[in-house]
């Protein structure tokens, strides 16, 4: 007798209607079939991390020019905007093309306001590194007590 795994079925039928729809209402040059696992929103892929004062952000941008990329901030929200060009061969053609491109735009939510007046940002080697210190009034501090 087989045994049924609930969970292992779920994401199975997650990932398939994930496929029948995937590129819905665009023109794409590929298959869904030759497509990538993840979709326009998870892009870029980004790494966060919390620290007493700050939090850091590093985003996989390969391909890019610093000076393609807007980064904004407001509040407790940071978004990262750009555009990937679709890459040029001259006397051939495509066999496969699983690079996307296009404009993106990815808008993160943390979990405390950010100082975006102080916010630093350096992009090298693909990856972009962000560096958000917390608003003054969010950050914990000690308080004496007299007595």
């Amino acid at each position: 007798m087989a045994h049924l795994n609930l969970f292992q079925e779920l994401d199975l039928l997650r990932r398939e209607v994930d496929q029948a729809f995937r590129g819905l209402g665009r023109d794409n040059r590929l298959p869904s079939s030759l497509l990538t696992s993840f979709t326009p929103r998870d892009y870029p892929r980004l790494n966060v991390s919390e620290q007493v004062d700050h939090f850091e952000v590093t985003a996989l941008l390969p391909g890019l020019k610093a000076e393609d990329i807007e980064l904004n901030a407001l509040g407790n929200t940071l978004t990262l905007a750009g555009e990937r060009k679709v890459g040029e061969i001259s006397n051939g053609t495509w066999h496969r093309q699983e690079r996307g491109y296009g404009a993106f735009r990815r808008t993160l939510e943390l979990p405390s306001d950010i100082a975006a007046e102080k916010i630093t940002a350096s992009y090298k080697n693909g990856l972009l590194h962000i560096h958000l210190p917390k608003a003054e009034e969010l950050k914990a501090r000690k308080i004496a007590i007299e007595g």
